[in-house]
């Protein structure tokens, strides 16, 4: 039986299919079969002999590698999946299980380092020496699917046991549980059905890159160290579902040492607060990449802190040689701002040669209110790096820019306004549609040196770069 099936059965029975240790739930499968082809069965544990394959068409299995689950081969081994025509087969073993090999390309993942080979495309069941076999097989793949209501400990067996790389994916429905990530395996919802209400913890998400993608998170998102964390399609701390209640911190990523810190938020909404973020390099060298794209408060009632970014030496007055920051931040909507929408807090020095090498850039990004007396970009101090802020909107804010006549600042391309006659730049402020208005002065006001190809949609910025996330 699939391991969908046995999670709906006793608490232990679930607790036993996640695990994937003892005891088998159902047949392996090496990804998932498409419309014409069929997925390969089980064989036996890692290293022994393929068992029968499963059926194939003209399509074979999906590339991706690994078994699901049980009797048919332990988790990290399955049977690769099998084509009588070749063309994407299985992504065969996953950490030296029975690789899969068909008569064409091999699946994603790359060459097997261990374990025995599956069957040959002519469908023998005798194992072969080295198959075709991937790493990991294909990371977007389902690695094994996770039902929601399953005793607390389940989803973090899964990410336990699971390959690197690999993606566990979530059924829709309510997770209760605390998760602690690991590093190169990817979490997975069907939408924001998929709900966590626990607290997230990525500080282990180091050394490979871990997703964290289309779901709902209602808790605690955090992460310190030099973490490789990608958020992807999220609803944080939102209240979209009422499956359990959001919670009031913001997302904190805290690097507090060298190292290489790799950060990409694409396409989240969130809460008030939002994302907190904080450099404080160490005795090393840091190399840090942050991204922030396409994302957004969209409360109607008030938004705050969407983005407060620290970078500081202190007590040293400079970072070690040699260090990069990049902060990237665009494509950002804030909706009813109240107190301020973006602070930065930047204190910490780089010499000149690494100063130039970083770049903080906050460019195309739609920040507004409804005549809120305080401010949508702070800088409580005068930044000690260069900053820009370009192509931006500020609008029916008291204070655009809060220290925007700081030597280390740089304003083009920007369209900002305290007055509610900037309401009328938008096709409809009060719904929160914030593209730019037939005639609006929005309309290619953003400078070519800091334009983004598309806007927040994917719509391509084409005659000229508006200002703002929106193009018209």
């Amino acid at each position: 039986m699939e391991f969908e099936a046995v999670a709906r059965r006793t608490d232990l029975l679930r607790l036993t299919c996640a695990l994937l240790v003892a005891y088998g739930c159902g047949r392996s499968q090496a990804g998932e079969s498409n419309a014409t082809g069929g997925s390969a069965h089980a064989g036996t544990a890692a290293g022994g002999k393929a068992g029968q394959p499963g059926s194939s068409g003209s399509g074979g299995a999906r590339a991706g590698g690994g078994a699901k689950a049980g009797a048919g081969g332990a988790l990290r081994g399955g049977a690769g999946g099998m084509s009588a025509t070749g063309g994407s087969g299985g992504g065969g073993a996953v950490m030296g299980g029975d690789g899969g090999s068909t008569s064409g390309a091999a699946g994603r993942g790359g060459q097997a380092t261990a374990g025995d080979g599956g069957a040959s495309a002519a469908g023998a069941p005798e194992a072969g020496n080295a198959g075709s076999a991937g790493d990991g097989g294909d990371p977007d793949a389902c690695h094994v699917t996770v039902p929601s209501g399953v005793a607390a400990g389940t989803l973090q067996a899964a990410i336990d046991d699971a390959p690197v790389p690999s993606t566990v994916c979530l059924l829709a429905g309510r997770y209760a549980e605390d998760l602690q990530l690991r590093a190169g395996v990817s979490v997975r919802g069907s939408g924001i059905g998929s709900v966590v209400c626990g607290t997230v913890i990525g500080d282990a998400a180091t050394g490979a890159t871990t997703t964290l993608s289309d779901l709902q998170i209602a808790g605690r998102l955090r992460a310190t160290g030099n973490v490789k964390l990608a958020l992807r399609h999220l609803e944080i701390n939102t209240g979209v579902t009422q499956v359990c209640a959001p919670g009031s911190d913001p997302v904190r990523i805290v690097q507090n040492g060298s190292g290489a810190l790799d950060l990409v938020i694409d396409g989240v909404s969130v809460g008030a607060p939002g994302f907190d973020i904080s450099v404080k390099p160490g005795s090393e060298p840091i190399d840090d990449s942050i991204v922030i794209q396409n994302s957004r408060c969209d409360r109607s009632s008030q938004c705050y802190d969407f983005l407060r970014f620290a970078f500081a030496t202190e007590p040293a007055a400079e970072a070690p040689a040699g260090s990069r920051l990049m902060l990237d931040v665009f494509n950002n909507v804030v909706r009813s701002t109240v107190l301020e929408a973006v602070v930065f807090e930047i204190s910490g020095g780089m010499n000149a040669a690494d100063t130039a090498a970083s770049r903080l850039w906050f460019r195309h990004n739609t920040l507004a209110s409804n005549g809120d007396l305080n401010t949508a970009i702070a800088f409580w101090t005068p930044p000690t790096l260069p900053v820009t802020l370009a192509n931006n909107t500020v609008a029916y804010i008291d204070t655009p820019v809060q220290g925007d006549t700081a030597p280390m600042l740089t304003l083009v391309g920007n369209a900002f306004s305290d007055d509610v006659s900037s309401t009328d730049w938008f096709v409809d402020f009060a719904a929160g549609d914030f593209v730019p208005s037939a005639g609006s002065p929005l309309i290619g006001a953003g400078a070519d040196a800091y334009g983004v190809p598309t806007d927040i949609d994917g719509k391509s910025r084409v005659g000229g770069f508006d200002s703002g996330a929106y193009q018209h």
